[in-house]
């Protein structure tokens, strides 16, 4: 005779259970067979939480992008581009596909960019639509 504690009605406790002659006690604790694997637990404060996830980006950016200050510095030069344009709404758009194409320039074989710098262009479309 096999007895499951869930099934006798005492929610893994085994204190109401009594044992015969031949048989055994199986305890079903489904939260430890399909177990999360370890993972660190996350930072406790806001700021921790803050520093942590920037942290990633800037690490994950960096090996995508470059170092920031070469990044910013190609995107300083091309904005002298669009400086005379008039339109500051319109000016911020192309400011933002110069952006992607400064990361462009770094890796460009990263698609999200593209995808970015298309876009970008669209907005600057939807701008127009608003005049």
């Amino acid at each position: 005779m096999n007895i499951y504690p869930h099934e006798a009605g005492t929610r893994g406790r085994c204190d109401e259970w009594r044992a015969t002659p031949g048989s055994v006690l199986f305890f079903h604790q489904p939260e430890a067979m399909h177990a999360e694997p370890y993972r660190e637990p996350p930072p406790r404060g806001a700021t921790e939480q803050f520093d942590a996830a920037i942290a990633k980006v800037t690490d994950e950016r960096g090996k995508v992008y470059g170092h920031p200050a070469d990044d910013f510095a190609k995107v300083a030069h091309m904005a002298q581009a669009i400086e005379d344009c008039a339109d500051p709404r319109i000016k911020h758009a192309l400011y933002m596909i110069l952006v992607k194409v400064a990361r462009l320039a770094e890796t460009p074989d990263h698609v999200d960019s593209w995808i970015d710098v298309a876009g970008y262009a669209r907005t600057g479309v939807m701008i127009l639509d608003r005049k």
